[in-house]
């Protein structure tokens, strides 16, 4: 989870903080874990949540960091580098950094890494200010990459939304019709002692109860009975017009 918190507010902070108009995730030649653009330059962040994961990078992405030390020019070069590491980790990535290219930049998150937060401008700091890899403004094999990616994630996100909200309709639903079932069979009990104010909810409590007929149905003669007799003691006085038809029951 940590790493996904990272990515989603290195994304916020190039979008609303640096101001650029595509921002994606996952892309390019060196599948950046974040990137952001404009017309004028692009910005890389790698995330990071250990030092030893800083000291990897460097390890298993020898080609990218030898690229990003002696480019001259853009192709899928961003003009800036950075690693985003939480607070803890500042002195770490900037001490390793230092040992390999002193031109990427150091940002620090401060935010809880468990729980994403709404963005705000003071959860990521600018900790080391990245140099220029290079002066050329974003190339057009880097934009149309970012501009391919965003469609996938959009695409890809909106579909994961179906599926979220699909998956908690149904599980409401099972919650209801189970909530319903213990309501029909514990009837006989709701009609403890109440305030005459909870006389209200009460009420709709076994208006519920009785609209879902096979868990009624499944009750036996006295559950039954129990049912109609705090049904009428607890909806006596009350005039719920539509609610229940207790003749009709049977």
């Amino acid at each position: 989870m940590s790493s996904a918190v990272l990515k989603a507010a290195g994304m916020a902070w190039l979008r609303f903080g640096k101001k650029m108009p595509l921002v994606c995730s996952e892309v390019g030649r060196w599948n950046a874990d974040v990137l952001g653009l404009d017309q004028a330059q692009s910005i890389e962040i790698e995330v990071k949540t250990s030092r030893s994961d800083i000291k990897a990078d460097f390890k298993n992405k020898i080609a990218k960091h030898w690229t990003y030390g002696h480019t001259s020019g853009a192709g899928f070069v961003p003009n800036r580098f950075y690693f985003l590491v939480p607070e803890r980790l500042v002195g770490d990535a900037t001490e390793i950094i230092e040992g390999h290219n002193p031109k990427i930049g150091v940002l620090s998150f401060s935010g809880d890494m468990d729980f994403p937060v709404a963005w705000s401008r003071d959860i990521i700091a600018v900790r080391k200010k990245g140099l220029a890899l290079h002066s050329a403004p974003p190339s057009k094999q880097l934009m149309a990459a970012a501009l391919y990616r965003m469609g996938s994630e959009l695409c890809g996100l909106r579909l994961k939304e179906a599926i979220h909200n699909k998956r908690l309709i149904d599980h409401l639903e099972k919650s209801q019709a189970e909530f319903s079932a213990l309501l029909a069979r514990s009837a006989g009990t709701l009609d403890a002692e109440q305030p005459i104010e909870d006389l209200d909810i009460r009420a709709k409590e076994l208006a519920d109860a009785v609209h879902h007929p096979g868990h009624f149905a499944s009750l036996d003669l006295n559950g039954k009975k129990a049912w109609l007799e705090a049904a009428v003691r607890v909806m006596e006085g009350e005039q719920k017009k539509g609610w229940i038809d207790a003749a009709n029951l049977f």
